[in-house]
């Protein structure tokens, strides 16, 4: 018989795995693996505002999704519905990260 300290374990390792499966197969962190395999960036290798004005226009939208992916992820699982596809909010993420990069362009403290 199990005793309730190693049954605790077992659910804690399930849950992880089940975390972790979720998160390799998720489009956020799939978005996010091409993103840093495209850019040579990772979330803890943020660019000063004029090194990502050096970069060329396609590549700005997918090194704010990297650099911000812990705020974009927070604000997704703060938000999400179940009745809204994860391919859809990743979209809309994209379209708003296209959004803003002229506006972050021209003003400095939007680049946040």
């Amino acid at each position: 018989m199990a005793t309730k300290n190693t049954t605790f374990k077992t659910k804690i390792k399930k849950a992880n795995e089940r975390v972790i499966r979720d998160h390799i197969q998720s489009p956020l962190y799939e978005t996010m693996k091409m993103f840093r395999s495209y850019t040579g960036l990772t979330e803890n290798q943020p660019l000063a505002y004029e090194e990502w004005m050096n970069l060329s226009h396609e590549s700005k939208s997918a090194a704010l999704y990297v650099m911000f992916f812990n705020e974009i992820t927070l604000a997704y699982y703060k938000s999400k519905s179940f009745y809204s596809p994860e391919e859809d909010n990743v979209s809309i993420v994209l379209q708003y990260l296209e959004k803003n990069v002229p506006i972050m362009e021209k003003d400095r403290k939007r680049y946040s």
